[in-house]
């Protein structure tokens, strides 16, 4: 199984602009599923979540890098502890 890679635009913390790129491939992650349950048309149509959700529309999502699928940032910084925070997202 290919271990998942992914990018997420934050802001960058020296020039406080929204260009900052950040890609990584997490040690250890959860299993597929919960990749799964964190994509964004799950979040949205079937946990009716994203109108909920503070960064909606605000903020950008998490791209897995193989796929092109985006995943809420929340959930994935929750299950996931990325070295970024929700705060820094762009």
């Amino acid at each position: 199984m290919t271990r998942m890679r992914y990018g997420i635009i934050l802001v960058d913390p020296v020039t406080d602009y929204a260009d900052w790129y950040f890609a990584d491939t997490p040690a250890d992650g959860p299993a597929q599923h919960v990749f799964d349950l964190m994509e964004c048309d799950f979040v949205d149509k079937q946990l009716d979540l994203c109108k909920l959700c503070d960064v909606q529309g605000h903020r950008c999502h998490v791209v897995e890098d193989q796929t092109g699928r985006k995943f809420c940032p929340v959930l994935f910084a929750d299950a996931v502890h990325p070295p970024w925070k929700v705060d820094q997202i762009a």
